[in-house]
């Protein structure tokens, strides 16, 4: 993935467009946002909100995914989709799997990546966008 820290906006939201579509995950458009990368799009997969940082995607979810798919995504791609965006894996693994919880932030660091994440969540159930705002009481 390329950097696209400072890009100009049209350019950034061209990118995350296209990166977007070829993991089969839907768009929604914001107001430009004031993050690192100036868009106007992001993705949002069932209740996972995905941002694009400087070289990678930030996915976020408030129910995460269980331990045990987190195990099994761990072993497939733990170097391309860095659990709760640590850079070391293995010591993130170390410290996180005595306590078996599911993991609610990811840091995406190639298309391939991107891709294999977004079908996992649709083999989870996830569809299109739900809303991610807590619910209001009545």
């Amino acid at each position: 993935m390329i950097n696209l820290a400072g890009a100009e906006h049209q350019i950034c939201d061209e990118t995350i467009s296209a990166e977007l579509k070829a993991a089969q995950i839907p768009i929604i458009s914001v107001f430009r946002s004031s993050w690192e990368v100036p868009a106007t799009e992001i993705g949002l997969l069932g209740d996972w909100v995905f941002t694009r940082a400087w070289y990678y995607w930030s996915a976020h979810s408030p129910t995460g995914i269980p331990f045990e798919v987190v195990e099994r995504l761990y072993t497939k791609i733990g170097k391309e989709v860095r659990l709760d965006g640590h850079c070391e894996p293995e010591d993130w693994w170390k410290h996180i799997s005595p306590r078996r919880q599911p993991a609610h932030v990811y840091h995406i660091d190639t298309l391939g990546g991107l891709e294999a994440f977004s079908e996992l969540l649709r083999s989870l159930g996830a569809e299109g966008p739900k809303s991610v705002m807590p619910k209001e009481k009545t």
